[in-house]
């Protein structure tokens, strides 16, 4: 009989250890990656919120009033890029719903809503109002615009 050579390499039990441990470790570092990907994403919303807001003054302007206005049909890069985290929608007046199109109440609000729950649960939706008034509102649509709120969903 021949004797086996000195063994190389590792066993399968070997490697599937290292496996877990690599998953296990993914697993920890994954929450701590989501949340500043989720504030980048955050920032990049209000800033394009910010241009749709001009580009709705310039309408009005140009139109003699914000009717009409589309948010989705805005040419802008940051809303195309954004289109899958974020939905942008606009209100006309203090009552009225939200929705992809304004209407001719000057009191205008755009709203930048997350599709899916991300890190950050109070700033799941922000708001910019005519008047430039910005705030945020967390799942349960309750808008706060606090000092603390602006700095942390606002930036």
């Amino acid at each position: 009989m021949v004797a086996w050579a000195k063994q190389r390499g590792f066993t399968l039990i070997e490697l599937l250890m290292a496996l877990g441990i690599v998953a296990v470790l993914a697993l920890l570092a994954l929450p701590a990656y989501r949340a500043p990907v989720a504030e980048a994403e955050r920032a990049r919303a209000a800033t394009c919120l910010l241009s749709l807001g001009a580009l709705l003054e310039q309408h009005t302007l140009m139109n003699g009033g914000p009717a009409g206005f589309a948010p989705d049909a805005a040419d802008l890069g940051c809303r195309r890029a954004l289109d899958r985290t974020y939905r942008f929608e606009v209100r006309t007046g203090e009552d009225g719903g939200w929705g992809g199109v304004s209407g001719d109440d000057v009191r205008w609000q755009l709203r930048a809503i997350q599709r899916e729950v991300m890190a950050g649960g109070d700033c799941h939706a922000l708001v910019l109002r005519y008047d430039g008034g910005r705030a945020a509102s967390d799942l349960g649509d309750t808008l706060r615009s606090d000092a603390d709120t602006l700095r942390r969903c606002w930036h």
